[in-house]
């Protein structure tokens, strides 16, 4: 999804979050440790982190991406993979908690600019079509009166 820094806090930015009790599920974050982009999955005993190499430019539009397809972990920064990890062949956590999009409420930190275009889908994306969420617009519906 596109994200805009409007400026940077102290504290981590989230972009999006899956919330559980005590926790998260899964998240991606426009930054955290060392201002660097990142992405983490938990599958119940363990979490799985990925991290971007460099800082998110601030007042620009960037575009971050993050997928687990049951084996390896990406992150994406304008559709480029930055970072992967392999990780035991296991299921993302399950949980009822709240899916919050810029803040949540288990560390409270909040996002400071603009999200826009969100998408979850229910697989992992490939490559190409990481790219072609990129260069694509969601179509706005049309109402007839």
């Amino acid at each position: 999804c596109p994200v805009y820094i409007d400026h940077y806090t102290q504290h981590r930015s989230s972009v999006i979050v899956k919330q559980q009790p005590q926790g998260t599920v899964y998240d991606l974050f426009a930054y955290e440790d060392h201002d660097l982009p990142s992405s983490s999955l938990n599958n119940g005993l363990n979490y799985s982190v990925v991290t971007g190499q460099n800082q998110l430019p601030i007042r620009q539009w960037v575009h971050l991406a993050s997928t687990f397809d049951g084996i390896i972990q990406r992150l994406y920064v304008d559709g480029i993979e930055v970072d992967s990890d392999l990780t035991e062949k296991e299921l993302i956590k399950q949980s009822n908690g709240v899916l919050r999009i810029g803040g949540n409420s288990v560390s409270g930190d909040f996002f400071q600019g603009y999200i826009d275009e969100v998408r979850i889908y229910d697989r992992a994306l490939n490559d190409d079509e990481i790219q072609r969420d990129l260069s694509t617009p969601i179509s706005s519906l049309s109402l007839k009166k």
